[in-house]
């Protein structure tokens, strides 16, 4: 008989992840609180091996320009005081058909609370809906768990569409 039951040990890790997850409270972010943001891009940017950098300003600047114009919302995650999580989407018109679509800009968690980002993932299809959006549409970069984020958007319903390329000049 095995040494370790892995089966047993696969739910003890979701009753892990579910106890962390239900302390984590998920709201919306003021605008006014975007800087308290920053640590967590900067996490993001360094994890993503290159994939992006994260600018300070230019993350204020645009998000603040969504929020005026009614065109994002940020979600964050909380834990005693700490924001442990953030969730960006934009909102507008899909140029083909002109229904309303949501799209994630970013996703992130801090590795000791990643079970319990799907509540951001779950909070945005939930306001998506309120507010009459037609398609959400979820990115993943590919050097950060692309098969674990392929196999939780397709277990909760989507359907891959597209891949994305990207050239840089210099």
């Amino acid at each position: 008989s095995p040494l370790i039951d892995f089966h047993y040990m696969t739910r003890a890790q979701e009753i892990l992840v579910e106890i962390t997850a239900s302390k984590l409270e998920i709201d919306i972010l003021e605008i006014i609180d975007i800087e308290q943001l920053y640590p967590l891009g900067y996490e993001f940017a360094q994890e993503s091996k290159g994939s992006f950098s994260f600018k300070e300003d230019v993350f204020k600047r645009n998000w603040k320009q969504f929020y005026n114009d009614g065109k994002g919302i940020i979600l964050k995650a909380h834990k005693d005081g700490e924001i442990v999580g953030m969730f960006g989407f934009i909102f507008y018109e899909d140029i083909l058909n002109g229904d309303l679509c949501a799209t994630e800009t970013f996703w992130y968690m801090k590795k000791e609370h990643r079970g319990g980002g799907l509540r951001l993932l779950e909070r945005f299809e939930e306001i998506s809906k309120e507010l009459g959006v037609k398609k959400v549409c979820m990115i993943h970069l590919s050097r950060l768990m692309p098969e674990k984020l392929k196999s939780i958007y397709t277990k909760r319903g989507y359907t891959e569409i597209e891949t994305h390329f990207t050239k840089e000049f210099r």
